[in-house]
């Protein structure tokens, strides 16, 4: 997919510095060298994005149709097929006190998904007990594989429970065409579901024992997810933090969830404490 939406120069240069698999994330900059970072690192090319390149990218990855895609460019990004991610940087459309849209992109963060099958196995045996599933939120910095890790707890879940993704950028199963590309198990997968309608709708519907979603992002997201969690619906999800600020500053609005799991960056996906508090 990455050669469909990238320049043949940029792929080229890109395919001949590093070992794509091993590839996390791209930063295109207008005027700037382009960067890759993955598990080799950080690497800086010899080669500068170019302002139209940029704008060709992003009529590859909405086929050309970018105005059927901004309903995501108002949040910031452009889901594409294979899961990849594409983070716009640019001037702000402000109207009545939210984005209508993203002008003038002169940056782009190219975020490719991966899959380490097994890198949940020791969680799942936090998350799982007595045939029982621990309402459960993953919580890392950006970039440290929570959205892998939330895949294979996904994969390894399903085995047993009825499980649904709720998949808002389609990052964790990579649908095309009603086919999840990336192994999610057995689990139901519902694409580009908004936030904003809540979880009520899709709970009716499909019965889950167990929804999986990623990245909290606001007081409401919480607010959501606590709804839902009344109605007996187990939810594992992610947010950005660490472990220092999330007790300070997070944990009284997220003291409903049963279990914490910490991650760090050292390996991507590397588990630095799994933890579990008294409830009041």
């Amino acid at each position: 997919m990455l050669n469909e939406i990238l320049p043949t120069e940029y792929f080229d240069a890109i395919s001949k510095n590093c070992n794509l698999s091993e590839l996390y994330e791209i930063r295109l900059q207008n005027d700037k060298y382009i960067q890759l970072y993955g598990r080799f690192g950080k690497k800086v090319l010899n080669v500068k994005a170019d302002e139209n390149e940029i704008k060709h990218c992003i009529e590859r990855a909405t086929c050309e149709s970018i105005y059927a895609y901004n309903h995501q460019i108002q949040k910031g990004y452009i889901a594409c097929c294979d899961g990849i991610r594409i983070g716009l940087v640019g001037e702000a459309v402000i109207e009545n006190n939210s984005v209508k849209t993203i002008k003038n992109i002169s940056g782009l963060v190219i975020r490719i998904p991966h899959e380490i099958i097994g890198c949940a196995e020791y969680i799942i045996s936090k998350i799982r007990s007595n045939d029982e599933i621990k309402n459960s939120l993953i919580i890392s910095p950006p970039g440290c594989g929570k959205t892998t890790v939330l895949r294979d707890i996904a994969r390894l879940l399903s085995d047993k429970f009825n499980v649904l993704i709720i998949d808002e950028k389609n990052e964790i199963s990579a649908t095309v065409n009603g086919r999840a590309k990336l192994d999610v198990g057995n689990s139901l997968v519902m694409l580009y579901h908004p936030r904003e309608s809540g979880y009520e709708t899709v709970i009716r519907n499909t019965a889950p024992d167990c929804i999986i979603t990623d990245e909290i992002y606001s007081d409401e997201d919480i607010k959501r997810l606590a709804v839902a969690i009344k109605s007996g619906v187990k939810i594992i999800t992610s947010i950005h933090s660490d472990e220092k600020q999330f007790d300070k500053l997070l944990y009284p609005k997220l003291s409903f969830f049963d279990l914490y799991v910490f991650l760090s960056k050292n390996p991507v996906g590397n588990i630095s404490a799994v933890r579990s508090y008294e409830h009041e």
